[in-house]
């Protein structure tokens, strides 16, 4: 995969990341590229608590707190497909459900995913399950550009699962 600079990312992109909304994403994301975040989690976006916690980090962002089911209404409503749009999600079962409800993202980041038991290190600080490799392949297979890039002006590095 060639790296592309931070200009050429437009329209959809999906971060895959366990911490969902940190420091890297508000000065790495949110300040002057994405004109339009959306942290993605049907637990957080159910949990009052949880929730107030999430909107505290995020203001002054444009965006908000959605459910899978919500983001895939609003994507094929108004979609995200002009201008930035990150959609962050905390799992690659999530990323799948996305995918699966017709979100087509012009690309999809794993950017941190921790370590568990049974689970692999393709790179520093994603480690992926048996199904996870599994679903990334599959989407792969599928023709989506998925990549490691840890901010827009990142390098882009591909994502290499090992055989086993």
């Amino acid at each position: 995969m060639v790296a592309q600079p931070a200009g050429d990312l437009n329209g959809l992109v999906v971060r895959v990341d366990d911490r969902l909304f940190h420091g890297q994403i508000l000065y790495g994301w949110a300040n002057g590229w994405a004109e339009a975040i959306w942290l993605v989690h049907d637990i957080v976006a159910a949990n009052s608590t949880e929730r107030a916690l999430y909107e505290e980090q995020m203001e002054g962002v444009k965006g908000g707190i959605l459910t899978i089911d919500e983001a895939l209404a609003r994507y094929h409503s108004s979609g995200c497909s002009v201008g930035r749009c990150l959609l962050i999600v905390a799992s690659c079962v999530d990323l799948k459900r996305l995918i699966d409800g017709g979100a087509r993202p012009y690309e999809i980041h794993l950017a941190n995913l921790g370590e568990g038991e049974g689970k692999i290190s393709i790179a520093d600080s994603v480690n992926l399950s048996k199904d996870d490799c599994n679903i990334i392949e599959n989407l792969q297979a599928d023709g989506l550009s998925i990549c490691l890039r840890k901010l827009p002006q990142s390098e882009t590095k591909p994502v290499v699962i090992p055989s086993e």
